[in-house]
């Protein structure tokens, strides 16, 4: 027999409107439920997803509860957060990687130039330039 944990989840789910339908929040509600939204797979489907339906916010909440990450998260999330013109946080959290061990890969580096851009962070630009082409020359 499956065990189970009561949860409140109800902070969590979106109500209804025109562009989260009815099918949608039942789909993410069975997700909460069952805890899936952590898995590192389902979690990074619904990080793009909230970011796409503009719920930044949301999809911050799921990032930071998922118990493991990789670096297709961490991109998917640095490309939310940019493309929804919370910059500082796309950066910030492009230096975050590193503290959490991980090591952005081309992809990331992508995501998070046009935040940084924006910033006019010329030093930190300077800074992914040199590690970019650090990288692409031992892969050589």
């Amino acid at each position: 027999m499956r065990e189970t944990h009561c949860i409140d989840i109800s902070h969590h789910v979106p109500t209804p409107s025109p562009s989260i339908p009815n099918s949608t929040i039942h789909v993410y509600r069975r997700l909460l439920e069952d805890g899936l939204e952590r898995d590192v797979f389902i979690g990074t489907r619904l990080i793009d997803f909230w970011c796409k339906m503009g719920r930044v916010e949301r999809a911050r909440n799921v990032f930071d509860e998922m118990l493991e990450k990789d670096v297709v998260v961490w991109n998917v999330m640095i490309a939310g957060l940019a493309q929804g013109e919370r910059v500082r946080d796309a950066v910030g959290l492009f230096r975050r990687i590193w503290d959490e061990g991980m090591v952005p890969n081309s992809v990331t580096l992508l995501n998070v130039f046009p935040a940084m851009c924006r910033l006019e962070d010329e030093r930190m630009c300077r800074s992914i330039h040199g590690f970019a082409l650090v990288e692409h020359s031992s892969k050589s």
